[in-house]
């Protein structure tokens, strides 16, 4: 009988290798329980990979069994050469945090913290009392400056119409006038002028900016003036057609604009000016509270007004003609000869 290689062993001739405690073959086919009744021989678990049976041999015969799934075995895997750097990283900085670790260090630091925080606490709670402490004297001495106040008004004594000027003072600002009647003899005129509140379009004013004695015939009326910078739109002109007019100069770092005013009540002899030196503008982002200058042109006297606002393409030095340097380089700009002139006689 030819040698053959048992799936169970690779030396050729020898028995199959049973289980321990097994038996062993007395001639011809072993009569051990392992082989099946399929023909199969049963592999143990471990030594093979699972795969479904081979059919393509008799019953009785031996299975089919793939080389390269004989001893299955795995070879450790090898720690390349940056495994063993960074291994040699982790192993040095685990021993310093272990041989420079000192646990009064971090005690002392959490200590710190704490006492940090309990400060900044103690502190926000001291300014929290001062900001309520003040906030009570403020409301103290307003009640005090407001119980004063009265006492100092006149008792008996009232503001007639409050009339509104013809004119406007500024941009958004108009100035009112007012008599005060039925003033008490015991009572200084200008001490009472300056001590009685007005309401003006729905705000209380507590003392005019300024008291006069004007002669309104048949008598001398005492008069109350007050600056009134709310709900004016008559004082609000608005702006039309901005023009770009190129920078100021070159190196300023300026840009001049120029737009129409429009909207500017001529009644009572407005002075036009008074208006356009006061009327800011936004551009860019940036509120300028007046322009550079204000100007009247044209036959019908359109107002204009005109900003000089920073703009950093205005800081170049560049000049407004641009020559051609080839072109340049192209003239003859060598000295001309002298010319031939006779000599003077002496």
């Amino acid at each position: 009988m030819a040698s053959q290689t048992h799936p169970f062993n690779l030396q050729p001739g020898q028995p199959p290798q049973l289980y321990p405690g097994a038996p062993p073959p007395s001639g011809g086919m072993p009569t051990s329980p392992i082989f099946s009744h399929s023909g199969s021989i049963p592999r143990p678990p471990g030594l093979y990979k699972s795969r479904p049976a081979d059919r393509s041999h008799p019953v009785g015969g031996p299975p089919a069994v793939d080389e390269s799934l004989r001893y299955q075995t795995s070879e450790p895997e090898t720690i390349g050469f940056w495994g063993f750097i960074c291994t040699l990283v982790v192993l040095f900085l685990a021993s310093t945090l272990v041989f420079n670790y000192d646990p009064m260090e971090w005690i002392i630091d959490i200590d710190s913290a704490e006492r940090h925080v309990a400060d900044e606490n103690a502190t926000l709670a001291i300014e929290k009392e001062k900001m309520g402490l003040e906030r009570e004297m403020m409301a103290r001495e307003k009640e005090l400056w407001e119980k004063a106040s009265e006492a100092h008004v006149p008792r008996g004594a009232f503001w007639g119409v409050v009339w509104p000027s013809w004119v406007c003072l500024a941009y958004g600002k108009r100035e009112y006038w007012g008599s005060l009647h039925n003033i008490p003899k015991d009572w200084d005129a200008m001490d009472a002028c300056m001590n009685m509140p007005v309401e003006i379009k729905g705000v209380k004013i507590r003392r005019p900016d300024r008291c006069a004695k004007v002669s309104v015939f048949p008598e001398v009326q005492l008069q109350g003036f007050w600056t009134v910078d709310w709900d004016q739109p008559d004082c609000k002109p608005w702006y039309r057609n901005f023009e770009d007019k190129g920078c100021v100069g070159w190196g300023s770092g300026k840009r001049r604009i120029k737009a129409q005013i429009v909207g500017i009540n001529n009644k009572g002899g407005q002075d036009w000016r008074w208006l356009c030196n006061s009327m800011p503008l936004v551009w860019d982002m940036i509120t300028y509270p007046s322009p550079a200058r204000c100007e009247e042109e044209g036959f019908w006297g359109e107002k204009f007004a005109v900003w000089e606002v920073p703009d950093e393409t205005c800081q170049s030095w560049t000049p407004l003609v641009l020559v051609n340097m080839q072109s340049m380089s192209a003239l003859d700009i060598s000295p001309a000869p002298a010319p031939n002139l006779a000599p003077i006689d002496a």
